[in-house]
């Protein structure tokens, strides 16, 4: 499995969530966090994983600390940049979300 470097951009509030936790339980980077959870995900039931996509699509949509972000090739305004180190099936598998 190679490891490439990906980036993440992300809302400044799952930040702060993020840090919270790790902070409070964990000593890992925020990047580590994310794919960890990301990849735990993917053991999901394509059924179930569905469903949780539709939940954060409908939380995005009504939470005002989270926005669906821009489009490919735009500057992304107020995200924090966070670096991740991902196998290319991970890559592969999320490349359709933003």
């Amino acid at each position: 499995m190679q490891t490439q470097r990906k980036y993440l951009f992300l809302e400044p509030f799952l930040v702060e969530r993020i840090d919270y936790f790790l902070n409070n339980y964990v000593a890992a980077t925020r990047g580590r966090i994310v794919n960890i959870v990301v990849s735990l995900f993917l053991l999901l039931d394509k059924n179930v994983r569905k469903q949780y996509e539709d939940l954060a699509e409908d939380y995005i949509e009504n939470s005002p600390y989270l926005d669906f972000g821009v489009k490919y090739g735009e500057v992304r305004k107020g995200k924090i940049l966070i670096q991740l180190y991902i196998s290319s099936t991970l890559e592969k598998e999320f490349n359709k979300y933003n």
